[in-house]
């Protein structure tokens, strides 16, 4: 292992034979299954906070301490022209959307900003609170978990294109620690503090309630089918068919 300090992210390239690690002192490991390995470094002492892979595993997005982001390229093993993102804070999370054209990051603050990495137009929310977002699968819409204050709900989406936000639902009346959509974006799923997972519909409907201490959820993700709905378990993973709003499978 290249790194000296400890590992905050790990991903695959786009052809799946070279892992792609971050550490927090700024380092980035190239290492492919031929066991070659090649180290890229941020400048000057920079702690990096986090991390993330494009769709494709051609680009990886570091959010910095300061709260700047850096964008490298996997394929050229360099930094690329840096994009205009500058938050309040440390950056604690950055996403991509499905076709990897737009990236958002969010900070320790609630700051978030959402950059088109081809027009290089950029956009700037505030939501104190905030623990958490994505993009919706249209990417019409960023999805905030957190405790938002004046809302409704603890689960919001802001229209990225007005900046109008909805509340969508109270995720169990705790903080939502994460949410997602399903392909059609006609169910949300959110994570409260509890670890429970809540699906509904955007009507309002509920699809499927997760509560209890046997049912501590990690992680969730919609499969493309968007009927079905993998979840994550401390010591399992299970599948739901969310029409039938039962187990299907567990490993």
């Amino acid at each position: 292992c290249p790194h000296a300090t400890r590992i905050i992210y790990a991903g695959f390239d786009k052809t799946g034979e070279t892992l792609v690690t971050v550490s927090s002192d700024g380092m980035i490991g190239f290492t492919k299954n031929t066991g070659e390995e090649q180290i890229l470094r941020t400048t000057g002492s920079e702690k990096i906070t986090t991390a993330q892979l494009s769709p494709d595993g051609t680009m990886l997005a570091l959010g910095v301490a300061t709260g700047q982001l850096h964008l490298a390229g996997v394929n050229e093993r360099r930094f690329i022209e840096a994009p205009k993102i500058l938050l309040n804070a440390a950056v604690k999370q950055i996403v991509f959307d499905d076709d990897g054209r737009d990236v958002a990051a969010i900070d320790q603050t609630g700051a978030i900003q959402v950059l088109d990495l081809q027009t290089r137009e950029s956009k700037t929310f505030n939501v104190p609170g905030a623990s958490g977002i994505d993009f919706s699968s249209n990417s019409e819409y960023l999805l905030i978990a957190g405790s938002v204050p004046d809302s409704k709900g603890l689960l919001t989406r802001i229209k990225i294109s007005v900046g109008t936000s909805e509340a969508l639902f109270d995720a169990q009346g705790l903080t939502a620690l994460w949410a997602g959509d399903s392909p059609d974006g006609q169910m949300i799923a959110a994570i409260n503090a509890n670890y429970e997972l809540v699906v509904r519909k955007t009507t309002g409907e509920e699809v499927l309630n997760l509560a209890g201490p046997l049912n501590t959820i990690l992680h969730a993700a919609f499969l493309s089918d968007g009927r079905t709905l993998v979840t994550s378990h401390p010591d399992r993973m299970c599948c739901w068919d969310l029409e039938q709003k039962r187990e299907t499978v567990r490993l």
